[in-house]
């Protein structure tokens, strides 16, 4: 039922995003881990609204959340701004590009296979890197694999117009 409530709310625009955000943040999901599914789902409805205002929420979220599934969530409800201004898109692609290049570094920070933040690295980036590639397409309109690719293509790209 929760779930059919989140997909409507992400229905109906800009008025569903505020509720969404609240159920979100409600103290009634937060304390246990069961109920990350249903977070995350909150946080795919609330790109579907395309409520532009709610962009730095979906952006903490995936710049600051522990939880993998969260992080997933957030950058495929970033990737419903693709039609936004601009400077909104630049702004996600410049967050999204510096948390999964700083995931893809720890990844690959240590020889040895024991290293527990390299294997939690790993872990998070198989989780999410598909999703924010194909949100990164749908926001730049190019096609890379990689955090060091992304991340080269922003360096150049930052300043230009995307639009053309």
């Amino acid at each position: 039922m929760f779930k059919a409530a989140a997909y409507a709310l992400g229905e109906i625009g800009p008025d569903g995003s505020r509720s969404l955000v609240k159920a979100y943040n409600s103290s009634k999901y937060q304390p246990e881990r069961d109920w990350v599914g249903l977070r995350a789902d909150f946080l795919k409805a609330l790109g579907r609204t395309k409520d532009v205002k709610q962009v730095e929420f979906l952006i903490d979220r995936a710049a600051r959340d522990h939880e993998d599934e969260i992080l997933r969530a957030a950058g495929i409800a970033l990737g419903h701004f693709d039609e936004a201004k601009q400077k909104v898109r630049k702004n996600i692609v410049k967050e999204l590009v510096k948390k999964l290049n700083e995931i893809f570094n720890k990844s690959r920070q240590s020889v040895d296979p024991g290293d527990p933040v390299m294997a939690r690295a790993k872990y998070t980036l198989a989780a999410i890197e598909r999703d924010w590639n194909q949100t990164l397409r749908k926001l730049t309109g190019q096609d890379f694999k990689t955090a060091p690719e992304w991340q080269r293509f922003y360096n150049k790209n930052k300043g230009k117009n995307w639009d053309r």
